[in-house]
């Protein structure tokens, strides 16, 4: 797990609107809509998803996952100090969400994906809580690997598929039933 120290340094980071600027315009481009059931992988201190959690409504739902405790305590602050009802905190030190199977219509993985060690176990997690025809977006703002193809191969003969890319950002579709 990464030290208290370095992640309070990145939470303090991801909490601006200057920083997180790509990401807010991404999620306010009409892709999140109202009664959207999403999943936050990775979500850090939570700005992202309080973000989607004001899109998606009372009839949508924001599942805030991240493996790092403070990650969850600075969501759950968010959603205490504006009392949001559509946003669950998820800890957890491995991919599993404990989310019910195809329930999720988009999975948002920000500036994390890297860091990610169990690909295969996201992957199959990924594919059992989206919903057929649910989409996967990936955005890094910095990418270890040199390779642009990378992403686009990371889900390649599984059930979720490339479909696009924009700058950093990947999109994926789960393929229908």
């Amino acid at each position: 797990m990464m030290p208290k120290i370095i992640a309070k340094i990145m939470f303090r980071n991801h909490s601006s609107n200057r920083i997180l600027k790509d990401e807010i315009t991404l999620i306010n481009s009409g892709l999140v809509k109202n009664g959207d059931r999403i999943l936050d992988f990775a979500c850090g201190p939570g700005r992202l998803s309080w973000e989607m959690s004001k899109i998606v409504g009372n009839t949508g739902m924001i599942y805030a996952l991240d493996i790092h405790p403070l990650a969850i305590k600075k969501t759950e602050e968010i959603i205490k100090k504006n009392h949001i009802q559509n946003i669950k905190t998820i800890l957890n030190s491995e991919s599993k969400t404990g989310l019910k199977n195809q329930t999720i219509d988009i999975v948002f993985i920000f500036n994390a994906i890297d860091m990610i060690r169990d690909k295969a176990m996201l992957i199959t997690e990924l594919e059992r809580v989206l919903k057929p025809g649910g989409k996967l977006v990936i955005r890094n703002k910095m990418s270890f690997f040199k390779n642009p193809n990378h992403y686009k191969k990371l889900f390649s003969g599984n059930k979720v598929e490339f479909v696009n890319k924009e700058g950093k950002t990947y999109y994926y579709i789960k393929e229908k039933s």
